[in-house]
C-alpha cells in the first residue's frame, strides 16, 4: 500500500511535546504514533461504529411506496345486442398473419338504440335476448345432444331470420372472412375449447335445422375438441342452445391451414353470452 513518507517520524516528534492530538488526522498517524495497520478501522477512515457515516448502525427502512397501484378497473358492462343480424367473424390480420375475431352488427339494437352497424371487440358487446326452443316428442334421438329431455326447453338463438324476429331474439351469423385462395379448401374448422356457464353444469349446442338436424358442437358430454364444424369462406346461420340463462362464455378453437405457406393457423376466441 502507497504510504506519504515521512509522517512516522513527524508523529513521533509530536508525540514527545505532547501534539500528536493534533495530528491523527493526517494519513498514516495512529493514536500511539505509528501507522495503522490495513485492518485498522478506530483511526481517520470511514466510520464503522455508528457515528458518521457509519456502515454498522441502523439501516432505516425503505420508504413503503408512496403511490401504491390501484385497484384494476373493471371491465364496462357489453353492450346489449338485443335483435338485428350480426357475424362472429374471422380473419386474418394484415400485419402478423394470425387469426382475429370481432363482431360485425348491422342494423341491429344494441342498448335500445336501433340500426346500429359497425364492428365491435368481442369484449364490447354480447347477445342478450334469447328464445325458447323445446325439445320435440319421440324425436327417435334427433334432438340428443341437447341434452335435455323431450318436452324440456332451452333458451335459443335461431338460425333463420323470421324466427329470430318473431320471438325477439339476435339473428347470429359465423363468417369466414377471408379471402379466397389464402386458405387451404378456403375453409375453417371450429370447435369448442372451454365453456363456462352459469351454474357450471350448463350444455351448449350448435346445429343446423334440417330431417333429422344436424349438430356440430355439443357440450352434453363435456368439451370435446375433436369435434368441429368447417367453415368456408363466406358466412352461414346455425341454431345455437343454452341450457340456463344467465353469463356464459363460450371458447370457440378456429384453425386453418395457409395455401401459400402450409403453416398451420389457430387461436381461441371467447364470446360472451348474457341470456335472460
Amino acid at each position: 500500500m502507497n504510504r506519504t513518507p515521512g509522517l512516522r517520524s513527524v508523529c513521533e516528534l509530536a508525540l514527545a511535546v505532547g501534539l500528536c492530538s493534533l495530528l491523527v488526522a493526517a494519513p498514516g498517524c495512529g493514536d500511539d504514533g505509528t501507522e495503522p495497520s490495513d485492518d485498522d478501522t478506530t483511526g481517520s477512515g470511514t466510520d464503522t461504529t455508528g457515528d458518521g457515516d457509519s456502515t454498522t448502525g441502523d439501516t432505516p427502512d425503505p420508504d413503503p411506496d408512496p403511490d401504491p397501484d390501484p385497484d384494476p378497473e373493471p371491465e364496462p358492462a357489453p353492450l346489449q345486442w338485443t335483435a338485428g343480424h350480426g357475424d362472429l367473424s374471422f380473419y386474418l390480420d394484415d400485419q402478423t398473419g394470425s387469426l382475429v375475431s370481432f363482431w360485425q352488427l348491422d342494423g341491429v339494437t344494441l342498448d335500445g338504440e336501433d340500426d346500429v352497424s359497425g364492428e365491435y371487440e368481442l369484449t364490447e358487446v354480447a347477445p342478450t335476448s334469447a328464445a325458447t326452443f323445446a325439445r320435440p316428442a319421440e324425436d327417435g334421438g334427433a334432438f340428443d345432444d341437447l341434452c335435455v329431455a323431450s318436452g324440456e326447453s332451452v333458451l335459443w338463438l335461431p338460425q333463420n331470420n323470421r324466427d329470430a324476429v318473431e320471438n325477439g331474439a339476435p339473428f347470429l351469423g359465423i363468417k369466414n372472412g377471408i379471402e379466397r385462395g389464402d386458405l387451404v379448401d378456403d375453409e375453417l374448422s371450429v370447435a369448442l375449447a372451454a365453456i363456462t356457464s352459469p351454474s357450471g353444469a350448463g350444455t351448449y349446442a350448435l346445429w343446423r335445422d334440417g330431417f333429422p338436424p344436424r349438430f356440430f358442437l355439443s357440450s352434453c358430454a363435456g368439451v370435446d375438441t375433436g369435434a368441429v364444424m368447417e367453415l368456408p369462406v363466406g358466412h352461414d346461420h346455425f341454431n345455437m342452445a343454452f341450457s340456463e340463462a344467465g353469463e356464459w362464455t363460450v371458447t370457440y378453437r378456429v384453425t386453418g391451414q395457409l395455401e401459400a405457406s402450409g403453416d398451420d393457423i389457430s387461436a381461441d376466441f371467447d364470446v360472451r353470452y348474457i341470456l335472460e
